[in-house]
Formats: structure tokens, sequence, C-alpha cells
């Protein structure tokens, strides 16, 4: 499925926050910083993977889609638009369960269930998200033979309540009108790949 890449990367950016392999909130300055970030300067402490800060390339879908294609015959990969999915739900997954022949099911949920999501605190997120020193672990581990509770369920509880439904801050007009530009070519293999025009992704 491919998204128009600038709303990708953007997403993409509020997912590595949450997942606490991005410490920049803003992501322009993140996106500004990952030329810094590939020669190994300004990595977030927690971060797991440092490649997934290099947003240009994680938008850059066609390079996968491409690799696909050159090992599966076309007829066995179906490419979806993010935007059909967005706009008519239903249609696209009736249309995927033909293409996979399976039987089209009614009571499917089309609720959005994904939603922008942000840290009420960060340090919580990080005590609750990440790795324990040896000494809190050996805490928890007193914590759950007294109470009967895994620590593990201790700090999914935790992490759970510490999540809140949060808009996404907008690209100013400026700095999407570069990302447009940045993956201009990108947007233009989707189209070959896809057969679609995707136009609007463009502007």
């Amino acid at each position: 499925m491919f998204r128009n890449p600038v709303d990708m990367v953007h997403s993409f950016h509020s997912q590595m926050l949450i997942t606490l392999n991005e410490d920049q909130p803003d992501f322009e300055q993140a996106w500004r910083m990952q030329d810094e970030r590939m020669a190994g300067k300004n990595i977030p402490h927690n971060c797991r993977v440092p490649e997934l800060l290099q947003y240009r390339n994680v938008g850059r879908m066609s390079n996968y889609a491409q690799a696909f294609l050159e090992l599966f015959p076309a007829e066995q990969v179906r490419l979806i638009i993010f935007d059909d999915l967005k706009n008519d739900p239903r249609t696209v997954f009736d249309d995927t369960c033909a293409y996979l022949d399976l039987p089209i099911l009614t009571d499917v949920d089309f609720r959005i269930v994904n939603a922008n999501r942000a840290h009420k605190s960060k340090l919580l997120a990080r005590l609750t998200d990440r790795p324990l020193p040896q000494s809190i672990e050996n805490a928890s581990a007193a914590l759950k033979r007294a109470i009967g509770l895994g620590d593990a369920k201790i700090r999914r509880a935790i992490s759970r309540r510490n999540i809140v439904v949060a808009p996404r801050k907008e690209l100013s007009p400026d700095f999407r009108r570069e990302l447009v530009a940045e993956f201009s070519d990108e947007v233009s293999r989707l189209e070959t790949l896809t057969g679609r025009n995707l136009q609007h992704w463009h502007h």
C-alpha cells in the first residue's frame, strides 16, 4: 500500500516518536538532522535502528515495490493506494478479498483505530517502554512476588495510560513544498508502477 510520500514520512516521524526511536519532536528539524545523523551524530540514546531516521530513504517505497515485482509475477502482487482505502475502505477491502479468493465479510468495522498518538510523559515512556536498569528490574521482580502480578503487565498498563490521541502538527507551507519537490521523482515512479494518475501528490 502506498501513501503520498510527504504524508508518509510525516506520519512515520510521529511513529518514531511514540516508539522512542526519535527525540526531535519537530519533524522539520528532524528532517534537517538527517545528514549529521547519517554521520553518527545526534542519534537519540534510545534509537534502536538509526537507519529509520533517514526519512528520505524511508519515503522511497517504490524501491521495495520494484524489488517485489522483480521477484514475483505482476499478477501475484497487489498494489493499493492509501487514499483509496481512506476514502472507501469497504470497496478496497472487498476488492482485496476477491483478489485473494476469500469470502466477502459483511461485519467488518472500518472505524479508525490507529489515530496519531503521543506520550503524556516522555520520562514515564522511557521507564515503561525501554529495558530497565538491573536494579529496577530486581525491584520489579520483588513487586511481582509481592502482589502476584508480572512486571511486564504493570509496564503495559502504565504505558497504555501514558498514551493520548493527539493531532499531528501541520507542516509549514514552505516545508511541504520542499518535501513535494524532494519526492517528485518518487511519485512519478509510483505512477509508473501502479498505473495510476497521482498528480495530486505533486502539489
